[in-house]
C-alpha cells in the first residue's frame, strides 16, 4: 500500500473514531441534566474537554492537510472553555450559559472557515451545516430561548455534538471512498506493468 493510500486509510479510520466519540459525547451530555448542580457542571466541562481534544485532533489532521488552523482553534476554544468550568463548578448558570454559548457560536464560526476551506471535496457542505446550527445552538443558548438553563446547555450541547460526530462519520466515508478508489488505481498501474 502507497503512502497516500495509508494516509487516506488512517484518517478515515480516525475521523470514523472521532465521529463516533463526538456523537456519544454528544448522548451523554444530554442526559447531563438528570444530574444536579455543581456535578452538572464538571460533567459538561469534562465532556467539553473530551470534545474539545477530538476537534483539535481532527483540527490537526485538518491542518497537516493544508487546509487552515481553524479546526485547531475551535479545539482549543473548547479545551479553555471546558478548563474555566471544571476550575469553578460552582459558578452560576450565567457562566455556565455564557461559556458554553460562547464556544458554539465560536467554533461555528471556525467551522465555517473550515468547511470553505475543505471545499469541494465532498462532505463540505455539512461541515457548513453544522457549523450553521452550532451558531444557532450557541445563540439559542444564549438568548435562553426556547429552553433556559442546565437543562438547555446540557440539550443543546449533546445536540452539536451529535450533529459534529455525524459530519465526522460522513467525512469518513468520503476518505474511505478515495482510499477505495487509490487502492484500485494502484492495482489497475500494477497491472499495466
Amino acid at each position: 500500500m502507497n503512502g497516500a493510500a495509508r494516509l487516506l486509510q488512517g484518517i478515515a479510520r480516525g475521523l470514523r473514531f472521532f465521529g463516533l466519540l463526538l456523537a456519544g459525547l454528544g448522548v451523554l451530555v444530554m442526559l447531563v441534566p438528570i444530574i444536579a448542580g455543581a456535578a452538572a457542571v464538571v460533567v459538561v466541562g469534562l465532556v467539553l474537554l473530551l470534545a474539545g481534544v477530538a476537534v483539535a485532533a481532527f483540527g490537526y489532521q485538518a491542518y497537516t492537510l493544508g487546509k487552515g488552523p481553524f479546526g485547531l482553534l475551535a479545539g482549543a476554544f473548547a479545551i479553555v472553555c471546558s478548563l474555566a468550568l471544571l476550575s469553578n463548578p460552582i459558578a452560576s448558570l450565567s457562566t455556565v450559559t455564557l461559556l458554553v454559548a460562547g464556544y458554539l457560536v465560536a467554533q461555528g464560526i471556525a467551522q465555517v472557515f473550515l468547511g470553505l476551506r475543505l471545499r469541494p471535496e465532498d462532505g463540505w457542505v455539512w461541515l457548513v451545516v453544522d457549523a450553521a446550527a452550532s451558531i444557532l445552538f450557541g445563540l439559542s443558548v444564549w438568548v435562553g430561548w426556547p429552553l433556559s438553563g442546565i437543562r438547555a446547555v446540557g440539550l443543546v450541547l449533546g445536540l452539536k455534538l451529535v450533529s459534529a460526530g455525524v459530519v465526522l462519520l460522513r467525512i469518513e466515508k468520503t476518505m474511505q471512498r478515495l482510499h477505495d478508489r487509490a487502492t484500485t488505481l494502484r492495482a489497475r498501474g500494477n497491472e499495466g506493468r
